[in-house]
């Protein structure tokens, strides 16, 4: 079961609002992704502890009362578990999990851990009223690349038929190993 707060609708359109509470996450799943209030950059929740990522790619701890306007949590149950040798470019990675998948209708609640060469990341920086639309607010976003890492994918996939609920295909946030930056 994946708890969502809000339809990705409500992002797109601006509203950045937090309208749930961590501490109510939390009691919803102890994984997932999402943003915080302001669009004030992205949210980890990782083994039962919620992270912001800030611009700057640094991660901090969450309280219960900080606030997400969008998130998707679950209490992550692994029903398969598999590795893949050598190097593996992101599309690549989309070709091991579709070849995984039991049906592309379902939901999945994805955990890639690893050791990453290269990962390109990003983060929102926060928002001031009157909030503009998703699309004008991510030209604000800070783009950064982080070398030789190891950490943990955290991510779902939405089958496309629910675009209007959640970001269609893969969608993943990064977490360090040492819980020290991500994106």
């Amino acid at each position: 079961t994946v708890f969502q707060n809000a339809p990705i609708n409500a992002l797109m359109a601006g509203c950045y609002e937090g309208t749930t509470s961590i501490g109510s996450l939390e009691k919803r799943g102890d994984f997932g992704i999402g943003t915080l209030d302001a669009l004030d950059g992205e949210m980890v929740a990782l083994d039962g502890a919620f992270y912001q990522i800030k611009p700057d790619g640094r991660a901090y701890l969450l309280g219960g009362h900080a606030t997400s306007p969008f998130a998707s949590v679950t209490f992550f149950d692994q029903d398969q578990v598999f590795s893949a040798a050598g190097e593996i470019s992101f599309e690549g990675l989309k070709k091991i999990l579709d070849g995984k998948l039991r049906s592309p209708n379902l939901l999945y609640a994805i955990k890639v851990e690893g050791n990453f060469r290269s990962l390109k990341v990003r983060s929102a920086a926060p928002q001031e009223k009157p909030y503009p639309v998703l699309t004008e607010a991510i030209n604000e976003q800070k783009i950064f690349e982080l070398k030789d890492q190891q950490g943990t994918l955290v991510g779902f996939r939405f089958p496309a038929y629910m675009g209007g609920v959640s970001v269609p295909g893969y969608h993943f946030h990064f977490l360090s190993k040492d819980r020290s930056i991500g994106g």
